[in-house]
């Protein structure tokens, strides 16, 4: 699986309330994918101790897809055991969304991951996760 180098962008929310933080990136055709937020906090974003909270997370083929499932997991710093797999998108599904039931916070040292299989030839992934700073 080849880690795709994400484009991060940074916003305020209104308010004053902190900021989002936008991870994405595309992949490469015919291979698999993924796409994960880092255990560093990013330079400015709001809140020193890197404590944040998944908003969403999406995965977007841009041709029919030929795929077992998007995954998308919690990575946590404290080891293997303590790993969660959040959600496993629908095989062969063009685009897989995760948007949680309620809030997942990630701790210093946690890592948000999204998997994107490979999806058949000349098919590409674009994946974005969305994060808010507090």
């Amino acid at each position: 699986m080849a880690a795709i180098t994400p484009t991060i962008e940074r916003a305020p929310i209104p308010g004053g309330r902190g900021h989002l933080l936008r991870f994405s990136g595309t992949g490469t055709a015919d291979q698999a994918d993924s796409l994960n937020t880092g255990t560093t906090p990013t330079a400015g974003f709001h809140g020193t101790g890197g404590v944040r909270r998944v908003v969403y997370a999406a995965c977007h083929y841009d041709d029919t897809a030929t795929q077992a499932g998007v995954t998308f997991t919690l990575d946590s710093s404290l080891g293997t055991a303590f790993d969660v797999l959040l959600t496993t998108g629908s095989a062969n599904a063009e685009d897989s969304v995760y948007s949680p039931d309620e809030e997942i916070w990630l701790m210093p040292g946690d890592e948000f991951h999204v998997a994107a299989p490979a999806a058949g030839a000349g098919v590409n992934a674009s994946i974005v996760i969305v994060l808010e700073g507090v």
